[in-house]
C-alpha cells in the first residue's frame, strides 16, 4: 500500500490497562487510586450526538491532504466508497472502516455547530465521514448516490456505536448541514436518512402524522415563521428568535459582559433548506410549503410532544 496509509488501522476495541492506578507524592510515597470500592451512578458518557458527513473529496485526497496532514480536521471514522479509484489504487481490495481519531477523544469535525443546547459540538460527539464526490457550481449543488455497501457498512458502525452509548437518541443522530446551518450541506440529498431509521439509526416522521398536519394547514395556513423557528428550535435546530425580532444561529450567540450576537436574515430559509436535505429530499429550496412544516410538526409530536 501507498503513501502513509499503513499508518491507518481498521476499526477496533481496545482494552484498558489492568493495572491500579496510583501517584507518587514528593515524599516519595505511593498512593493508590482505588477505582474499585466505591463507583458512583451520577455520570454521562461524553458523546451526546452522532454527526454525518461526506468527503466531497476522493478516499486518497482526503486521507493525505486532509485529516492526516493539515492539522487542522478530524473524523473518528471513514468510510470509503469500495468502488472509487484512488481507493482501489491504495491495494485495499475490501470495504474497510478506519478508526482516526478514538472515540474518547474530540475529532475537529464540528467547526462552528450547535444541536439542542450545546454549542461546539467536537468535544460532545462521534463523527462518521463517508467519501463521496459531492460538488457546488455557484450556488448549484451535486449529490452523487452513495455506494450500496458503503451504506451497510455505515448502518452497522453507527448501530455498534448506538448501542455503547445509550445517550446519543434518535434525534441526536444528525448530518453537519443540521449542525451547521450556515454554511455546510453533507451528508447530502442523496444519504438514505430513512434507510438507517428502518435500521434503527437516527430519526423520522411518522407518514400518517404528516398527513394530518397537511390537512391541517391546507385548511387553515401554514404557521407564523416565528412558530415555525420555535419547532425547528425544539427539534434540535440551532436556530433563535432574537429578542427585537429576527432570526439568528445559536453558535454565534454568546453572553456575558461582551454579547455578540451575529444575525443572518436568511437564517431562516437557510435552516429550512438544511432540513429539507435531511426529510424532503426531493426538493430543498428553504421554502416552508406545507409538506415541509407538516414535516417538522410530525417530528416534533413524534419526539417532543410536549414542545407542541
Amino acid at each position: 500500500m501507498k503513501g502513509v496509509l499503513p499508518l491507518l488501522t481498521a476499526i477496533s476495541i481496545v482494552s484498558g490497562c489492568s493495572n491500579q492506578p496510583s501517584v507518587t507524592g514528593a515524599n516519595g510515597e505511593k498512593y493508590l487510586i482505588d477505582n474499585k470500592t466505591y463507583r458512583s451512578p451520577n455520570f454521562s458518557s461524553r458523546p451526546r450526538s452522532l454527526v454525518i458527513h461526506y468527503t466531497v473529496e476522493n478516499f486518497a485526497t482526503a486521507i493525505n491532504d486532509r485529516f492526516l496532514t493539515s492539522g487542522v480536521v478530524a473524523v473518528h471514522y471513514l468510510i470509503p466508497d469500495p468502488t472509487e479509484a484512488s481507493y482501489k489504487e491504495q491495494g485495499f481490495t475490501s470495504l474497510r472502516i478506519f478508526n482516526l481519531v478514538d472515540e474518547d477523544q474530540g475529532a475537529w469535525h464540528a467547526g462552528a455547530s450547535a444541536w439542542e443546547n450545546r454549542v461546539k459540538l467536537n468535544d460532545s460527539s462521534i463523527a462518521v465521514d463517508l467519501v463521496n464526490l459531492a460538488s457546488e457550481n455557484n450556488g448549484t449543488f451535486t449529490f452523487p448516490p452513495f455506494n450500496d455497501e458503503q451504506i451497510e457498512a455505515t448502518i452497522a458502525l453507527c448501530k455498534d456505536i448506538l448501542k455503547r452509548y445509550p445517550d446519543i437518541q434518535p434525534t441526536q443522530v444528525v448530518g453537519h448541514g443540521d449542525i451547521s446551518l450556515d454554511r455546510k450541506s453533507d451528508p447530502g440529498a442523496a444519504f438514505p436518512w430513512k434507510k438507517l431509521y428502518d435500521n434503527g439509526v437516527g430519526a423520522w416522521f411518522d407518514e400518517s402524522t404528516k398527513e394530518k398536519y397537511v390537512s391541517l394547514f391546507r385548511e387553515n395556513g401554514i404557521p407564523s415563521n416565528d412558530d415555525i423557528v420555535k419547532k425547528l428550535s425544539a427539534y434540535g435546530y440551532g436556530i433563535e428568535i432574537l429578542p427585537g425580532g429576527g432570526y439568528a444561529f445559536k453558535q454565534f450567540i454568546t453572553t456575558g459582559s461582551g454579547e455578540n450576537i451575529k444575525s443572518d436574515p436568511a437564517a431562516l430559509s437557510k435552516t429550512i433548506r438544511v432540513f429539507q436535505l435531511h426529510f424532503r429530499q426531493q426538493k430543498y429550496d428553504g421554502v416552508i410549503d406545507i409538506e415541509t412544516a407538516a414535516i417538522l410538526y410530525a417530528l416534533v409530536e413524534k419526539y417532543f410532544p410536549g414542545k407542541l
